[in-house]
């Protein structure tokens, strides 16, 4: 469980109950069908303007989580250290 994605969740199923669709954009919900005409892309396009305060109940915060921290490095190869 992770806040981010319960708030992910309950954006879909708000997005779906008023677009009557889900979007690729966000995690599928099962029996729900795709966004595809012209009408229900536009209500995508317009509910980005989503609250996300309606899901702070719904969604508390993680009681354990891990982090990792990471970097990225690169060499050229051959390199004088290979």
């Amino acid at each position: 469980y992770t806040q981010n994605i319960c708030f992910e969740l309950c954006k879909q199923h708000d997005l779906i109950k008023n677009c009557k669709c889900f979007s690729y954009y966000y995690p599928r919900i099962k029996n729900a069908r795709p966004c595809q005409t012209f009408d229900e892309i536009k209500c995508v396009a317009n509910f980005e303007e989503f609250n996300l305060t309606k899901c702070l109940n719904l969604c508390p915060l993680e009681c354990e989580s891990v982090n990792y921290e990471y970097s990225i490095w690169h060499d050229d190869f051959p390199s004088p250290g290979y």
